[in-house]
């Protein structure tokens, strides 16, 4: 049984240079439980630095522990304040009361980020339902489905690796019903070879980042590489309705630019860029700061181009 001496005090090398790897669990939970009782912010910097020393050693089983408990995401906001010289160690209830806050705010933007973007994915019901009506996907392209069905696949992944579930749920719900608007467009198609050939596309890339992800070794390698391809992902999605650029410019109207979609684009990509803020994940924030951006300009479309023009001309 580990003891307790004032490890607040002693830094991780020390601490754990007598140590066996098999008490790593011991240590961690003695930690935890420390840290339930005295709530002291140099214990928070400890199992921060203890965290820090688990993905040196590739314990990653350990660290699952930490990243679903709520004192390791204290630890990791106290360990970004500091480094910012924001939080102060002589003012503890003062920091631990705006922490908490901070963890609050991060669970409602998490929740507020997760039903706007299945709102989102829900925006395909509709255009189903069209198919499905008139018997024909005539003039409905299978490659945004597609696409968003890719993404949702390697974000799903990338969730799954880091542990983070809000971004697990919202991806496997936007994976189902992207597979499940593909099956609409596919069985009232007449193009079959050409939704052929983009649903190969889509299985193989899958079908790479998992063999990719079977033989990878290093954790943080991976997780780095996964977050570029999400980023790229991202991007090209948030980009997609400036295919149609040329015919507004052309037509000096925005007729064929759905404004609502803007729009949920920009509240989307708002949520998203805070809640990558706050977690200090790049993968996050980068897309999604390039998101709002675009939903920008998309939405000043409207602007220099109202749809009353098209009328006058």
């Amino acid at each position: 049984m580990l003891m307790w001496h004032a490890a607040a005090a002693i830094p991780v090398s020390v601490l754990t240079s007598g140590i066996m790897s098999q008490q790593y669990p011991d240590m961690l939970e003695l930690l935890c439980n420390e840290i339930t009782i005295n709530k002291q912010p140099v214990q928070y910097i400890l199992l921060f630095e203890f965290v820090f020393f688990l993905v040196q050693q590739h314990r990653f089983h350990l660290i699952c522990f930490c990243l679903s408990n709520e004192q390791f995401k204290f630890a990791l906001l106290l360990h970004k304040h500091l480094s910012c010289g924001l939080a102060q160690l002589t003012n503890v209830g003062q920091f631990q009361h705006t922490t908490s806050m901070e963890l609050q705010f991060l669970d409602l933007l998490s929740i507020s980020a997760t039903f706007s973007t299945i709102g989102m994915f829900l925006v395909g019901i509709p255009m189903c339902k069209s198919i499905i009506r008139k018997k024909s996907s005539e003039g409905v392209s299978p490659v945004p489905f597609a696409m968003c069905a890719v993404s949702c696949f390697f974000w799903l992944q990338y969730g799954i690796l880091k542990h983070d579930r809000t971004i697990v749920l919202i991806n496997l719900v936007g994976f189902i019903l992207q597979v499940l608007y593909y099956m609409v467009l596919y069985s009232h198609s007449k193009q079959k070879s050409f939704i052929h050939l983009i649903m190969l596309a889509a299985i193989l890339s899958c079908s790479a980042l998992q063999y990719y992800l079977m033989k990878s070794t290093n954790h943080n390698t991976t997780l780095n590489n996964l977050g570029k391809m999400c980023l790229v992902l991202n991007v090209l999605n948030f980009a997609s309705p400036l295919a149609v650029l040329k015919e507004v410019i052309k037509s000096k109207s925005c007729e064929s630019l759905p404004l609502p979609l803007c729009a949920a684009n920009l509240i989307v990509a708002a949520q998203w860029f805070l809640y990558g803020l706050l977690v200090s994940d790049p993968y996050i924030k980068i897309p999604n700061m390039i998101g709002i951006a675009l939903a920008v300009f998309q939405l000043s479309l409207f602007f220099i181009f109202p749809k009353e023009r098209a009328h006058h001309g």
